[in-house]
């Protein structure tokens, strides 16, 4: 893996920092890339890999689902759904993915926002269930 987060109250600290690391990398023919490399404040809050992390005024870390995860998700349900309708996949596999998704979002500071992907999840079922009926 190469994505990291180095965390420091000085901020000029992690400029200097940022220098050394991009001098090693540019000796071991590492790219470091510009646009994806920030310094930020914890309290405006920061998204890695796939998770938004929110540093409360207690000092409290609280993790969300970011948006685009959300949307890529729905959008995957709603394909498989549809794969299930036409017979492509299982409904086992369609609902272990979800089940595999979901699972690891539980732990998240989430609980609105699964409550709405479970009701997609049962909304695309019932709507797949109707169809294979008519059909």
């Amino acid at each position: 893996m190469d994505d990291r987060i180095i965390i420091h109250p000085d901020k000029e600290f992690l400029k200097k920092l940022l220098l050394e690391i991009k001098a090693i990398c540019k000796d071991l023919g590492i790219f470091v890339h510009d646009g994806k490399t920030q310094i930020i404040k914890l309290s405006k809050g920061f998204t890695f890999l796939k998770t938004r992390y929110i540093l409360t005024d207690s000092g409290k870390i609280i993790r969300r689902i970011p948006k685009d995860v959300l949307s890529r998700q729905k959008r995957k349900m709603r394909k498989m759904a549809a794969m299930v309708r036409d017979g492509e996949i299982s409904y086992r596999d369609f609902a272990n993915q979800y089940k595999s998704w979901r699972g690891d979002k539980k732990r998240y500071h989430a609980r609105k926002v699964l409550a709405e992907m479970d009701k997609l999840f049962k909304e695309l079922n019932e709507h797949g269930k109707r169809e294979a009926d008519h059909h």
